[in-house]
């Protein structure tokens, strides 16, 4: 059996990101727990620029908030709270909307993953 550990989230800062909006926390990472799996917080209010990884697949979990999501710049969509979002490995795609998420990456994120679309 493995060893669980509560976050503490007093040593978790938050990260701003003005290119996409947003501000984010890094909840469970590579570098602290683990190389299989990333977690992060996110608050944003606006567009997120398109990017793709050819690492790791991600699932967003909308904790609130509604979300238009285009992927491969034809599959559009919305996601609204308590919607998961499967992006694969590859895949091209961009978001725009208002509120929170946690992104979750397996294998687990690492600088240098994100590959922006200019």
């Amino acid at each position: 059996m493995g060893v669980s550990r509560k976050v503490n989230e007093e040593i978790l800062n938050w990260i701003i990101e003005p290119e996409n909006s947003l501000r984010f926390k890094r909840l469970i990472t590579r570098e602290r727990d683990s190389s299989n799996l990333s977690a992060t917080l996110v608050e944003i209010d606006g567009k997120h620029q398109e990017l793709k990884t050819e690492v790791s697949c991600r699932v967003y979990f909308i904790i609130n908030g509604i979300f238009e999501f285009t992927i491969n710049s034809n599959d559009e969509f919305k996601a609204k709270t308590g919607d998961l979002v499967y992006i694969n490995i590859g895949d091209s795609y961009f978001l725009v909307g208002k509120g929170s998420y946690i992104v979750f990456n397996g294998p687990a994120f690492a600088d240098g993953d994100d590959i922006y679309r200019n």
